[in-house]
């Protein structure tokens, strides 16, 4: 998997509670 797919769906997680 690319590296930016890390930070992304670590983002995307965050957001889903927020």
């Amino acid at each position: 998997q690319l590296p930016t797919a890390a930070p992304n769906l670590a983002m995307s997680v965050s957001r889903d509670p927020a």
